[in-house]
C-alpha cells in the first residue's frame, strides 16, 4: 500500500503545460522538506507546515506535489553522489579524502530517520540507498580497485568489507560521540592502512613478547586509549546499521 505511493525519478510530478513555476520556490520546498525531516521525522512532517516553513502558499505547494509521500520523493530524488571524486594517484590519501567528505556530508539524521520509516514507507530508505549510499560505495570501490592496480594495496583483499568497515567506522564515531573532527579521516586511514598496504614495511609483524608499545605490531597499538582490534570489534557491531541501511531492513522497536 505504502509502497506505492512512492515514485522514482521518471514518475515524479511533471509540470502543466503552459504554466511557468519559480525554480527558487522549488528549492526552497525541497530544502524544508528535507530539513523538517531531519527535525521531526516523516510522521510529524505536514504539507501545511512545510509550505509555512518555506514561505510558500499552500496552493504553490500542492500545484507542485499531490501529498507529502510525493513531495518526500522528490526531496530525497534530489540528493546527488559527490561530484569531487578524489584521484590523486595515491589510495592512502584518496581514501582520507573519500572519509573526509563522507565525514563532512553524509546525513546521518537523514539516514535515521527513514530507517525508522522503512518498514511503513520502504520507497523512501530505497531512493536514499539510491542517491547516497550506493553511489558513494561506488567510488570507494573504484579507488580501492585501482591502488590494487596500481600495486598499493594488496590484491587479495575483500573491497566490500573494507568499504563496510570504512563507512561503518564512521557510524560507530558518530554514536559514541557525535560527527567526528577533521583529523579523524587521517587517523582512521592511517589505523586500517597496515592491513591494506601491499608494501612490505606496513605489513602487520608478529606481536613482541616485550608488551611495549614501541615493539608491538601496528594493528596492536592503541588508537585513542584502545587498540585496532577493540574498534574492528566496535565497527563489527555497527556494521548490522551499515547492513540495514545499503541492503536490509530496520526492524522499528515499539515504544513503551
Amino acid at each position: 500500500m505504502y509502497s506505492s505511493l512512492f515514485m522514482d525519478s521518471s514518475q515524479l510530478p511533471r509540470r502543466q503545460p503552459g504554466g511557468r513555476m519559480d525554480p527558487e520556490a522549488d528549492r526552497l520546498i525541497l530544502e524544508t522538506a528535507k530539513r523538517l525531516m531531519r527535525e521531526q521525522g516523516y510522521e510529524r512532517l505536514t504539507m501545511d507546515g512545510v509550505a509555512k516553513q518555506a514561505g510558500v502558499a499552500r496552493t504553490t505547494l500542492y500545484r507542485r506535489y499531490r501529498d507529502k509521500a510525493e513531495l518526500v520523493s522528490a526531496a530525497i530524488d534530489t540528493l546527488r553522489d559527490p561530484s569531487k571524486r578524489p584521484n590523486s594517484g595515491d589510495a592512502h590519501r584518496d581514501l582520507v579524502d573519500h572519509l573526509q567528505n563522507m565525514r563532512r556530508n553524509f546525513d546521518m539524521s537523514l539516514a535515521g530517520t527513514l530507517l525508522m520509516e522503512e518498514p511503513h514507507n520502504p520507497r523512501l530508505i530505497e531512493l536514499f540507498r539510491e542517491r547516497m549510499v550506493r553511489p558513494r560505495r561506488q567510488i570507494i570501490k573504484d579507488s580501492i580497485e585501482k591502488g590494487i592496480e596500481q600495486g598499493q594495496i594488496r590484491q587479495d583483499v575483500d573491497v566490500e568489507q573494507i568499504i563496510d568497515y570504512l563507512m561503518g567506522a564512521l557510524f560507530a564515531a558518530v554514536f559514541a560521540n557525535g560527527r567526528p573532527g577533521p583529523d579523524w579521516p587521517q587517523k582512521a586511514i592511517d589505523a586500517l592502512w597496515p592491513a591494506l598496504s601491499n608494501h612490505p614495511r606496513h605489513r602487520e609483524q608478529p606481536p613482541s613478547t616485550s608488551g611495549t608499545l614501541d615493539t608491538l605490531s601496528p594493528l596492536d597499538r592503541p588508537v585513542r586509549g584502545m587498540s585496532v582490534h577493540l574498534v574492528a570489534a566496535c565497527v563489527r557491531l555497527v556494521k548490522m546499521v551499515l547492513t540495514n541501511l545499503g541492503r536490509g531492513r530496520l526492524v522499528r522497536v515499539p515504544r513503551t
